[in-house]
């Protein structure tokens, strides 16, 4: 299992056509957040809050008066940049204040940085100074609209006129109007890098230019949040902390739910599910989310590997039932697949009704056995485990006489295939053999020829087996209760009928040698 796991990061990574995401893939309730701030951010993000600082910080671990004395220092930096005269063309006036932010903030770049860094110590990457180009031209006025590339982030200004690029990782040429040179050299570099076929070479380079550089998609200062969240998950999955890259990438989807974002929540998840231990309740809520999935690499099969490993870790080996019980239930409502639901059912009754069965505790093993045969009623083990405990439960007299007959006739009813079990059959005809002994023994002639005809009937039709003690005590006690009466033909009937079922019986033979003795 895990080597098909691992196999499918690799499919996954590199095609984007596995699996069709919707929006839902990932909801704030399904994941896991490191504190209650981070989901109280999360949850004001979703209503489309527009104080974006707090969850610009987030990845900063500074405690809330940092974070304000940072949201100072941009304010009054802001407030030296509204000092400055306006040009009449926004060209100018974009580059003026592309300049002034370059200069007052951005110190030196890196690959791998957070937008606190920029405060802490003038460190930026593209995605941390494009989110705060964004807030600066938000509070501005500039019209603004943030674009992504599969490898980059960059800012336009003015997008319905003057199409302005900002590329924040280049202080000295990172001001730009879109000259013919630098549209011929983008469109090349999108070929070169094969994220382009070369045959739309051949078209106007203008029109190829606008439909891959001013991209459909159109970025905001939360969905640069979620692309911090990418960032530290790409991190994350390169040093092989799955799990923890999983966390971010649930983050990043729910921010900027893109298809390339949704695959890799779905193939860490899947890399994830095979280091967890099932120690954690946070392990339970994984396998919750990967039974979500209609993934080519994830069936009923390996879902129902994880189960029986956590099944194994703390039912059998930690007997924590509470903590299996609510594991099932949260993994089965969060399974899609009816028949998964199914496997479930029988996976996790049947293990609960084993392990009870092996202690002896046969009544309460029993109502998991039968929710283990109902699911599965083909399975044979189910059926095996039913049996032996209503079997072993009339043994070590876990349940009334009337209890039994209750539950069989139920059974029988449910299941007629249960016809065919020889074992249950034979037990049903020793529990109608002791049942009509007693009703003779208590003068209860209905209830006693009811059992004896129950007994009769199944064997003909069935041809089950039976022991011949049980149809000696049953028809011998029949025998007697008529000889009492004085009632000799009808004496002579049962034991007549009882000799046919065990003709070598020496009870009966006795029985019918006072009867003789008392006709002559």
């Amino acid at each position: 299992m895990v080597s098909k796991i691992v196999f499918s990061i690799f499919l996954a990574l590199t095609s984007l056509q596995g699996m069709t995401l919707g929006d839902s893939l990932v909801s704030i309730s399904q994941v896991s957040f490191s504190s209650d701030l981070e989901k109280s951010i999360f949850e004001k993000l979703s209503e489309d809050e527009s104080d974006f600082f707090p969850g610009l910080f987030l990845f900063s671990g500074a405690d809330e008066d940092q974070k304000e004395q940072w949201k100072r220092a941009y304010e009054l930096k802001l407030k030296e940049l509204r000092l400055i005269k306006r040009p009449k063309k926004n060209e100018k006036y974009v580059k003026k204040v592309y300049e002034f932010v370059h200069d007052e903030f951005l110190r030196k770049y890196e690959a791998i940085a957070y937008f606190h860094q920029i405060f802490q110590n003038g460190v930026y990457n593209c995605v941390s100074a494009c989110a705060l180009y964004a807030l600066v031209f938000e509070d501005l006025g500039i019209p603004f609209t943030v674009k992504e590339t599969p490898t980059h982030v960059y800012i336009v200004a003015y997008p319905k006129t003057e199409q302005i690029g900002i590329e924040t990782t280049d202080p000295i040429g990172g001001f730009k109007t879109f000259s013919l040179g630098f549209r011929e050299a983008f469109v090349g570099q999108l070929a070169d890098l094969k994220l382009i076929d070369r045959s739309e070479l051949s078209a106007d380079v203008n029109v190829v230019f606008n439909k891959y550089y001013f991209t459909e998609s159109n970025l905001g200062a939360k969905e640069l949040i979620g692309i911090q969240y990418y960032n530290h998950g790409i991190s994350s999955l390169q040093e092989q902390k799955y799990y923890e890259a999983f966390l971010d990438f649930q983050k990043a989807y729910i921010l900027h739910p893109t298809e390339q974002i949704g695959e890799l929540v779905v193939s860490c998840g899947i890399l994830a599910i095979t280091t967890v231990d099932y120690n954690e309740w946070a392990d339970v809520e994984l396998l919750g989310f990967i039974s979500t999935m209609n993934h080519p690499s994830i069936g009923n099969s390996e879902v129902l590997g994880e189960f029986s490993r956590l099944i194994n870790n703390q039912l059998i080996k930690k007997n924590d039932t509470q903590f299996v019980a609510r594991a099932y239930r949260l993994i089965r409502e969060k399974a899609k697949n009816p028949e998964l639901k199914s496997d479930l059912d029988f996976y996790y009754n049947y293990e609960n009704g084993r392990k009870l069965y092996n202690k002896g505790s046969y009544r309460k093993s029993l109502p998991y056995a039968l929710e283990a045969f109902a699911a599965n009623p083909s399975n044979q083990d189910a059926e095996n485990l039913l049996v032996s405990n209503i079997n072993n439960a009339i043994i070590a007299h876990s349940f009334s006489g009337d209890e039994i007959f209750e539950l069989l006739e139920q059974l029988y009813a449910d299941y007629p295939e249960l016809n065919s079990n020889a074992h249950l059959g034979s037990l049903k005809m020793n529990l109608y053999l002791e049942a009509m002994r007693d009703a003779y023994s208590n003068s209860e002639l209905e209830k006693a020829k009811m059992y004896k005809s129950h007994f009769e009937e199944n064997v003909e039709r069935y041809k089950y087996s039976f022991q011949e003690y049980n149809v000696g005590k049953a028809y011998s006690q029949g025998v007697s209760y008529y000889f009492k009466k004085g009632w000799y033909q009808s004496a002579r009937q049962v034991l007549n009928e009882g000799l046919k079922f065990a003709p070598h019986n020496q009870e009966l033979k006795m029985r019918k040698y006072y009867l003789d003795k008392a006709q002559n």
